[in-house]
């Protein structure tokens, strides 16, 4: 009963005494055991994801599956007790201070949790085909033909920067559960806690006594308006083991309700704080939205975005772009690592048999040392050239493990798919040029011993390679017909002189190719006739020398038709790359980065909260005035009452009125005031920045990618003509010298095919940068414009599109499921099993 004094009968008050002892002790008992870490874990889990659901109410920065927890195939995911986990590995010297530190014994049961060897989850490799992981020296598996899927989902598992990012959304909702918490009814005690103590207490040969409290258990609620409500129920109990054995308690209800008026009276300011919170969590799930994007095309490119003006951390970002801390590459810049590689092999090897054959025509009398030596030294320095972009590919390979997270010691294989269209020569016509000019020593020792069966077999050796010729026109009937739906693509893309000039060209390929067959048309009727000469009798020597001739005029116009399909497989395969086009003005791709860009939303939002934060230094300077109402309901003294709960009006107060504080002294506020007026301007111009710089970018990266796709066209046609001249300067190098002429006259034929084969290098590594760049460029642009989205599993999802190779580019082919050519102890991503992320959350042990 409050109010009045309550009358109870003995019986009624031991039992109410019983019970407020049962209430006041309850904390004594509970607050040194409370709720377990998995509790608390478990219940700010349920609230921050509960929140970031809330947030995704907007396709745009709707991200699935907020989830902290690291998948179970990741080198961080911890297999171990989250709440209290073992040691990890520790610096001996620095150990020693948690067991004897300043003299003193340290506590002697850090190691009943148990120790770690190291910090990696063993159990990683395995995922990978590999054994589990036992500490530094283990060995680790080897991922085969790596694409850019199976990078982009290596680097969700594995990435340290992408699961940072993902903790920084799961910490701004965190936060703002405890602003919401703040509005809630809370718990209140003497210093804001529930609280309470029981004492023994003896006085030789006088008395004994059991003490519980002062002690007290109450409730406290803000409300909008800024009115805050205070109730708390204190209690003392004492028991007297000596004398006549009496119990005496006192015990109080407070309450308070204080309302202020002026200074932090209006809703803009109480609830500024949690509105803050709220538009916090918001502006970090857009910009973890945003760094999805970002971290594809860095996956995908290694171009990572610019920061917008008054971005937070920004020169972090700076730092981090230099790659110092994170190491930027890219999936592409590798492709272009790896081609360089090829194409300077395949310079080194075209190289070696032009040299051995300028010394064969040396030794006919055909070229000049000058000419042998010219080419060699180019040789050399190709080789030299070869060996640097290889260790240059290795080292860029190391630092695109470290970027998806992976050991740079992980022997990584790059899948080379997308490298395809690249290989502008038949690798069938490299093989069958290789055996063509291998044949010349069996022509050789026919010519040494010319019997009927070794001419035989020279004879049937040249068919052999007849037909390997004859299959390779067949394939480039196919590429012709390839080459014609190609093109009707590309035709809307070009001016109309790029459009005649492209026509040109194709005819010119038409034409040669023709002239070609109709020569290799000839050769049938040529060993056939040489057939019917071998089959009449034994040739006699004479006739046998003329036979061996005649092999070998057979096989160096062999050997003519692969090259000249080799110079015309360059000027086919060239054309039919096709760069995905981008079909936008200016004017529409800054409209659409005005209206999608999510980090430009944020900038926008950041200058309304510097308009709130004049609001509330304004509410500072003015006087504070506070509606106060309190009282305490109380019962008799402890020394004169047995009844815990005989409230008393005579011994209860009640009190109402107001609290001024006059605001003479506002120096400080004033200040602060007038810089909030400051940083709100500042605010305003750095959003016309930001916005200026995000048209600046768009603009920028669109007209870079309509001069990338006209560079590409430049650069097709550069290797078409450097094709070209190599045909020529072999051609010249085979060609007899006039009458009157000395053999090897000018010495050019070394410089002319060594220049024809630098520039045939050089135009297809400008080939294939240019389209690293054009891609770069064309994700970075639809990224700066705000219009990718990215799907669940990391990758750049278009309008209808299926999922896709990856960048846009030419399309990778599906993985094979039980590759049979792979080394052993490689395996494929494509392969391994894939963990549903449902199953991601039962993996904890104790206390989950």
């Amino acid at each position: 009963m409050i109010g009045g004094t309550a009358k109870l009968g003995c019986g009624e008050r031991s039992r109410c005494a019983d019970r407020l002892v049962v209430l006041l002790l309850a904390p004594v008992v509970l607050i040194p055991v409370g709720c377990s870490r998995a509790y608390y874990r478990r219940t700010a889990d349920a609230q921050s994801y509960e929140i970031l659901e809330e947030k995704k109410q907007d396709p745009r920065w709707t991200v699935s599956d907020v989830d902290i927890t690291p998948d179970p195939r990741s080198r961080f995911y911890d297999q171990y007790d989250l709440d209290s986990p073992p040691l990890p590995p520790d610096d001996p010297a620095a150990h020693q201070y948690m067991h004897c530190v300043d003299g003193m014994r340290g506590w002697k049961h850090w190691h009943e949790r148990g120790d770690l060897a190291h910090v990696e989850n063993p159990l990683w490799p395995t995922y990978l085909g590999g054994e589990a992981f036992c500490g530094p020296g283990s060995p680790l598996p080897s991922v085969s033909k790596l694409t850019l899927h199976d990078a982009i989902q290596l680097s969700l598992i594995h990435s340290r920067e992408y699961q940072e990012q993902l903790e920084n959304v799961y910490l701004s909702a965190l936060a703002l559960t405890f602003e919401r918490y703040l509005f809630d009814v809370r718990p209140r005690g003497f210093l804001f806690e529930p609280s309470n103590q029981l004492f023994y207490q003896h006085q030789p040969e006088n008395r004994s006594d059991l003490l519980l409290g002062p002690g007290g258990f109450g409730i406290r609620r803000l409300f909008p308006t800024g009115a805050q409500f205070i109730a708390e129920l204190s209690n003392e109990t004492i028991w007297m083991f000596s004398g006549s054995n009496q119990t005496r308690s006192a015990t109080s209800l407070a309450y308070s309700l204080m309302q202020p008026l002026l200074a932090g009276a209006s809703r803009e300011i109480v609830l500024e704080d949690l509105t803050q919170a709220e538009r916090n969590t918001l502006y970090v799930l857009r910009n973890f939205a945003r760094f999805r994007k970002d971290f594809y095309v860095t996956i995908v490119t290694g171009n990572r975005a610019i920061p917008l003006p008054g971005s937070s951390n920004g020169g972090e970002l700076a730092f981090l772009i230099q790659g110092a801390r994170s190491p930027t590459v890219g999936f592409h810049f590798l492709l272009l690592r790896l081609q360089r590689v090829r194409n300077a092999q395949a310079n080194v090897r075209s190289l070696q048999t032009s040299v051995r054959e300028l010394e064969a025509l040396a030794e006919a009398g055909r070229a000049t040392s000058l000419d042998v030596t010219q080419l060699q030294s180019s040789l050399e320095n190709s080789r030299s050239r070869l060996l640097s972009l290889q260790r240059r590919f290795e080292d860029e390979l190391d630092r695109y493990k470290v970027q998806l997270g992976l050991p740079p010691d992980m022997e990584v294989e790059i899948g080379d798919s997308l490298l395809e269209p690249f290989q502008f020569i038949n690798p069938k016509l490299s093989v069958l040029e290789d055996r063509i000019y291998e044949f010349v020593r069996q022509i050789a020792a026919a010519r040494t011993d010319p019997g009927q069966k070794r001419l035989q077999d020279a004879l049937s050796g040249l068919d052999e390679l007849y037909n390997g010729v004859a299959k390779r026109f067949v394939e480039f009937d196919d590429d012709f017909r390839r080459l014609h739906r190609v093109v009707r693509k590309r035709m809307p893309a070009l001016s109309d002189a790029e459009a005649r000039e492209l026509q040109a060209s194709i005819a010119e390929d038409h034409r040669r190719f023709d002239e070609a067959r109709l020569r290799f048309g000839t050769m049938p009727e040529q060993l056939r006739s040489l057939q019917k000469q071998l089959d009449r009798k034994t040739l006699p020597p004479d006739e046998q020398k003329e036979f061996v001739d005649n092999l070998q005029a057979v096989r160096e116009e062999l050997l003519r038709m692969v090259r000249e399909l080799s110079g015309l497989g360059i000027s086919l395969r060239v054309e039919l790359i096709v760069l995905e086009p981008v079909e936008l003005t200016p004017p529409e791709a800054v409209g659409l980065a005005l209206q999608e860009r999510l980090d430009l939303m944020n900038r926008r939002g950041f200058v309304m909260d510097a308009r709130r934060r004049i609001e509330i230094a304004g509410d500072r300077l003015e006087a504070t005035l506070d509606l106060v109402a309190e009282g305490e309901l109380r019962t008799r003294p402890l020394s004169d009452n047995e009844n815990p709960f005989d409230f008393n009006a005579k011994e209860s107060v009640f009190r109402a009125g107001v609290r001024i504080t006059t605001p003479l002294d506002r120096r400080a506020e004033r200040n602060d005031f007038r810089a909030a007026q400051i940083s709100y301007e500042r605010s305003r111009r750095n959003y016309m920045t930001a916005e200026d710089q995000v048209k600046l970018n768009v603009r920028r990266r669109l007209r870079r990618v309509m001069a990338l796709a006209r560079i590409f066209e430049i650069e097709r046609r550069a290797l078409r003509v450097a094709a070209r001249e190599l045909d020529q300067a072999i051609e010249f190098a085979e060609r007899p010298p006039q009458p009157g002429q000395p053999a090897g006259a000018g010495g050019q034929q070394g410089v002319n095919i060594s220049r024809a084969l630098s520039n045939i290098l050089n135009a297809e590594d400008d080939l294939i940068e240019t389209w690293v760049d054009y891609q770069s460029a064309r994700l970075s642009l639809f990224r700066d414009m705000g219009t990718m989205q990215i799907g669940e599993d990391g990758i750049w999802r278009k309008a209808g599109d299926e999922p896709p190779g990856g960048d846009g580019g030419p399309s990778e082919p599906p993985a094979v499921s039980a590759p049979q050519d792979d080394e052993p102890g490689k395996v494929r991503i494509s392969d391994l099993p894939i963990i549903p992320h449902q199953l991601q959350g039962l993996q904890r042990s104790t206390g989950s």
